[in-house]
């Protein structure tokens, strides 16, 4: 048997060797992150038996740590999350990049949860590290402006959603120009909080804004053109404009189709409003309507908010969330 420092530099190679081949969680490398999960599952046990404390242990579970919460395995994804935090606080410090975005991810699952107190202390927590590192006038900024206005809003806290959101327009705006996406974003979700305080008006020329700078960035069949579309027809429905607001959620269903690779993933995307009103159309034709939460990947608990509401809540990336 080889000595106690030997098998411990083993150890440090092998976690060296996953994390270098252990992709970022982009979708396209999904199936390769999956297929090196085992060998992270042993890293993960040689790192706590041999209390590995480097960089590269870090990021590889910060990586796998990501790639579980995209999948929604968010118990599997906090553990690691919270082990990468404690291993960049230790090395490169909690002003390191990726220690903040450990810091955003957790939170991040917390507000998929539904447990809001701990994901405002930790959103707050990455605005103000963001803020003292990279300056006020930073897109990551923005960004965390963005995610905190999000969870006021979720929680019904309007006037500091409000806030929040106009000042991540105006540093977007400053930033990329007038025609950028991200300005979109906030448009689109200053427009869901003029919806909620009856403000059709407003709400309906933000995302009547939204939706052009979408239109002119991409092609028809963008899912951020989806949520302007969906939004709009929330504005009709409000106002009781059933016919207006049936046309536009099949506008956007209809580009979901196109964007989401199977109807299951369709089912698990659709709101609870949207699934309502197309439940109302379809019983008409005898034609059943996939129920939200059968596919899931963990159960919710009791409070807890639906899985498919939170992927349109938090696009395509959590820390740009179009609200919808």
């Amino acid at each position: 048997m080889l000595p106690d420092e030997q098998r411990k530099q083993w150890a440090t190679w092998a976690v060296q060797t996953v994390n270098y081949h252990f992709p970022d969680s982009a979708f396209e490398v999904w199936s390769q992150c999956q297929l090196y999960l085992p060998q992270v599952q042993n890293c993960i046990a040689l790192i706590e038996q041999y209390k590995l404390v480097f960089p590269d242990a870090a990021q590889l579970c910060y990586k796998a740590g990501h790639y579980l919460l995209e999948c929604a395995q968010y118990s599997s994804s906090e553990l690691l999350l919270k082990q990468a935090l404690e291993i960049y606080e230790q090395t490169t410090g909690s002003q390191h990049m990726e220690a903040i975005s450990c810091l955003h991810y957790l939170a991040t699952i917390y507000y998929i949860l539904g447990d809001y107190d701990q994901a405002e202390i930790l959103f707050q927590r990455t605005l103000y590290i963001r803020q003292q590192v990279l300056g006020t006038n930073h897109p990551h900024v923005a960004e965390g402006l963005n995610d905190l206005a999000s969870l006021y809003y979720r929680q019904g806290k309007y006037a500091q959603a409000e806030m929040l959101f106009k000042q991540a327009l105006l540093i977007w705006q400053q930033i990329f120009g007038p025609e950028h996406g991200h300005v979109a974003i906030s448009l689109n979700n200053l427009a869901r909080v003029c919806l909620a305080q009856v403000d059709y008006e407003q709400a309906e020329k933000l995302l009547q804004q939204a939706l052009q700078i979408w239109t002119h960035a991409a092609d028809n069949k963008s899912p951020d053109i989806a949520f302007a579309l969906s939004n709009l027809a929330k504005v009709q429905q409000a106002q009781g404009k059933y016919a207006q607001a049936e046309k536009l959620f099949h506008k956007s269903l209809a580009i979901r189709e196109k964007t989401l690779r199977t109807r299951a993933m369709l089912a698990l995307a659709g709101t609870r409003s949207e699934q309502a009103f197309f439940q109302r159309i379809f019983e008409r034709a005898d034609i059943r309507v996939m129920s939200l939460g059968h596919h899931r990947q963990e159960r919710a608990q009791p409070g807890v908010r639906n899985g498919g509401e939170v992927l349109l809540d938090l696009a395509d990336h959590p820390s740009l969330a179009a609200v919808e």
